[in-house]
């Protein structure tokens, strides 16, 4: 019964995120491609893998660094940081609510342990995507002073000959696309 539970909510999950991203709403948002948001979501559902496990709940720790690797290319390292925030409180939440409910499963001793651990864990992998994201966005700043050196005379400072032909080139493919569909309007 409980997996039926965890499997329609995993799927109203997932069906409101297609219709969002369907309908086009996340195109309002600060960020279109909800990635953050969807890393969360991710978090949730290994809160609850965690809670319904008891001696591999140790083994399935491995899980929560995981949505950050996805977010490393996208995110920034204070949003990487928020994605794993969530992902230790909701261990220790998990935790705390085990410790609660169903004592004899949890051995708090080995579970500070862990959580320590994963505070490790996460925090190298977040500040690791937050040098990988420094770097990506140097990178795109050198390769489009790369571009504006590869079109532009040195000494003058006007269009060299390379930018021309592509122009020339992409004019054409324009020129072209537009009388073939001027042909269809005909035919």
């Amino acid at each position: 019964m409980a997996a039926a539970v965890v499997g329609g909510r995993r799927a109203a999950a997932n069906g409101a995120f297609f219709l969002v991203l369907r309908r086009g709403w996340n195109l309002r948002l600060r960020d279109p491609s909800m990635t953050e948001v969807q890393l969360v979501a991710s978090m949730f559902a290994v809160m609850v893998l965690i809670y319904h496990a008891d001696a591999a709940r140790g083994a399935f720790l491995m899980l929560f660094p995981v949505p950050l690797l996805f977010g490393v290319l996208r995110l920034r390292l204070w949003q990487l940081a928020r994605v794993g925030a969530v992902g230790i409180a909701g261990f220790a939440a998990v935790i705390a609510l085990l410790a609660v409910r169903e004592p004899a499963r949890v051995h708090l001793d080995i579970e500070a342990l862990n959580l320590v651990a994963l505070i490790g864990v996460m925090g190298f992998v977040c500040l690791m995507g937050g040098y990988i994201s420094k770097v990506r966005a140097e990178l795109s700043g050198s390769l489009a002073t790369i571009r504006e050196m590869a079109q532009r005379d040195p000494l003058t400072g006007v269009f060299n000959r390379r930018h021309l032909i592509d122009a020339l080139e992409r004019e054409v493919a324009r020129a072209a696309s537009a009388a073939a569909a001027a042909g269809w309007r005909c035919a």
